[in-house]
C-alpha cells in the first residue's frame, strides 16, 4: 500500500509540474501580447490575473500533499488576492 502511495504522490507532482509549466507559458505568451498590443486590448489582464490565480492554487494543493502547511496557506492567500485582482479587472474592463 506504501508504494501505491509513493508512486501516487510522485506522478500527482509531476501533472502539478505540468500544470505550472504550461500556465507559466501562457503567462509569459499573455504578456508579451499586452506589451505588444501596448495595453490597447484591455481584456488580457484580468484573464492573466485569473491564470496567475490557478497557478497559485496548483502550487498549494502541491505544497498541502507535502504536508508544507506554511506555503500552503501563503500559496492559497496569494490566490485570495489574484482571484479578488481578476474580479476587479473584469469588473474595470466589462
Amino acid at each position: 500500500m506504501n508504494r501505491r502511495n509513493a508512486k501516487f504522490a510522485r506522478s500527482f507532482g509531476k501533472a502539478i509540474d505540468t500544470i505550472n509549466i504550461l500556465l507559466c507559458i501562457a503567462i509569459i505568451a499573455i504578456g508579451v501580447m499586452i506589451v505588444m498590443l501596448g495595453g490597447k486590448e484591455r481584456i488580457w489582464f484580468p484573464i492573466l490575473f485569473t491564470i496567475e490565480a490557478v497557478m497559485n492554487l496548483t502550487l498549494g494543493l502541491k505544497a498541502y500533499r507535502r504536508v508544507e502547511m506554511g506555503k500552503f496557506v501563503v500559496y492559497l492567500l496569494m490566490t485570495a488576492v489574484m482571484t479578488a485582482v481578476a474580479v476587479a479587472a473584469f469588473m474595470i474592463v466589462l
